[in-house]
């Protein structure tokens, strides 16, 4: 646990804490039980709720770089009291790593000096901003994985891309699923945000949508984008393929003559023309090959080549 102090409010923040340590910050801090439990316990789902005079909330935010688990989402719980900020979380989110390092400074800076104060809802808020930002950084990086499959698409990997295509689908589908419960959970948020705390919520939680809604944009973007990207990449593969049933049907046209030539020759007759005279080899591969040349003129002038 690292305790952080920011204009006037102590901000607790917890990595797994077990049950002896979450009964004694609540036993301190006057924190219901329920939310003690909850902690404790898997919180599959998204939550927010009223509890004395604390507002409890469990985010989930999707992740692709930065988590130390096989986890697509990384979740952090928010106790808000007045004065008092716990966030609880279970991996390492960069995000509030860079901000606690922003206030462990400022702490630094204002020791002897007199700090303006400000409600825990605000310093909330700003991490749910910075997380935003930590995600819309992620889809950034996920934005440069699609231009590196653009790349070798038009390099002649579209085989190997179909898979990676796929992958990437994937992956954007379970984080759209995410963030599109986030869209509904932060009205609840606002909702209830403006009821505990009121007008002084409202104006911190606007930075908290302006960066969601980035967040929302970059997610639709990249959507159209890996469409787009299967799109050309199933017409380039197309194209390759019926090239190569192309050519593979004229070769087996211009060999017609041969294979008609030779089945003619090559029948137990009696009276066979030219077999039998001087150089008939030479006249029947001579045959053969006109009749190629000609298969080949006519290709030529459908521009079939």
């Amino acid at each position: 646990m690292h305790t952080h102090s920011y204009h006037g409010i102590r901000w607790l923040d917890s990595f797994s804490p077990d049950e002896e340590e979450l009964e004694d910050i609540a036993d301190h801090e006057h924190i219901d039980p329920f939310i003690v439990q909850d902690i404790l316990a898997p919180t599959p789902y998204a939550y927010v709720g009223e509890h004395g005079d604390a507002l409890y909330a469990v985010f989930h935010f999707p992740v692709f770089r930065l988590s130390h688990t096989d986890d697509k989402q990384q979740e952090l719980d928010l106790v808000i009291k007045d004065g008092f900020l716990m966030t609880v979380r279970y991996d390492f989110l960069e995000p509030l790593e860079v901000l606690a390092g922003k206030i462990k400074t400022q702490e630094y800076l204002s020791k002897n000096r007199s700090q303006p104060t400000t409600h825990s809802i605000h310093l909330a808020n700003t991490i749910l901003k910075e997380m935003y930002m930590g995600v819309s950084l992620d889809l950034r990086a996920f934005t440069d994985w699609l231009h590196s499959i653009e790349d070798k698409i038009y390099i002649g990997k579209e085989k190997e891309m179909v898979t990676e295509i796929s992958l990437a689908a994937r992956e954007l589908t379970e984080f759209r699923s995410l963030i599109h419960e986030h869209e509904h959970f932060l009205e609840q948020f606002n909702e209830l945000g403006l009821k505990v705390f009121g007008l002084q919520f409202k104006e911190s939680f606007k930075d908290v949508m302006r960066e969601f809604k980035i967040v929302h944009r970059q997610t639709q973007f990249l959507t159209e984008l890996v469409t787009e990207l299967r799109e050309t990449n199933n017409s380039l593969v197309s194209t390759k393929q019926n090239e190569i049933m192309k050519v593979l049907t004229i070769m087996a046209f211009v060999t017609f003559p041969l294979s008609l030539i030779a089945s003619v020759f090559g029948m137990n007759v009696v009276d066979m023309p030219v077999v039998g005279q001087p150089n008939d080899f030479w006249i029947i591969v001579g045959a053969m090959g006109v009749g190629m040349f000609f298969m080949f003129l006519f290709f030529r002038y459908k521009k079939w080549l």
